[in-house]
């Protein structure tokens, strides 16, 4: 195994070396070290044999040499471990996507794929979507104001009856005056008689009568 040179400087005992070329080889797999208790049985035992390591290996760090062999892995990979300035590259990346997509998971992919290419430790999935979901809230949040500062009120009014989720009376849609009132009595007129207009004579001054929209039609 090409990985293990220089391994017994670090870690002397069996059991340690395992345990440091497991870290090794999961974050050359995953960007990211994982919780000890996360790692596979099956994926310490491989790396065992592969040493030639014949005893029982089930626990694989003490408090007292996590950390060391943490530092240890990264610079041998020449990563640069989670913190500030990975946070705020992941936070600036996911603003940029945030502009033209509104899926969290493609933020979240493009954060993933810039924390590779400037070769910083991965942090959890549930740190990444936490931050995916603040950034596309500010993000959209903004994106609304923008959009409701350029809306004169009339505007605005048609735009929140189009987002209305369910249909709105008559009364209470942007439809108001005159106009309204007219669309209003010749459609309880047309009611009363069990009909909608089905002839052209029907229509009041200023409708024609739609065969496809079987209706009155400006």
């Amino acid at each position: 195994m090409r990985s293990a040179a220089g391994v017994p400087t670090i870690a002397r005992t069996p059991s340690s070396q395992v345990a440091l070329l497991v870290q090794l080889k999961i974050v050359q797999a995953v960007g990211r070290f994982l919780p000890v208790e996360e790692i596979p049985q099956a994926a310490i035992e491989h790396v065992a044999r592969e040493l030639g390591v014949d005893e029982e290996i089930r626990h694989l760090y003490s408090d007292s040499t996590l950390y060391r062999h943490h530092s240890a892995v990264l610079e041998r990979l020449r990563i640069t471990a989670w913190g500030a300035a990975a946070r705020e590259l992941a936070r600036r990346t996911m603003v940029d996507i945030a502009q033209v997509r509104t899926d969290p998971a493609d933020l979240i992919n493009a954060a993933v794929d810039a924390l590779v290419r400037h070769r910083f430790e991965l942090p959890s999935l549930d740190t990444l979507t936490r931050l995916a979901r603040r950034v596309h809230s500010q993000v959209n949040t903004a994106q609304w104001q923008r959009v409701g500062a350029l809306l004169k009120e009339v505007e605005r009014a048609a735009l929140e009856a189009l987002l209305a989720r369910s249909i709105q009376p008559l009364e209470s849609s942007a439809l108001r005056g005159p106009e309204a009132e007219d669309l209003m009595g010749q459609t309880a007129a047309m009611a009363a008689t069990g009909r909608t207009g089905r002839r052209e004579g029907r229509c009041t001054s200023g409708y024609v009568w739609s065969p496809v929209q079987d209706r009155c039609c400006r």
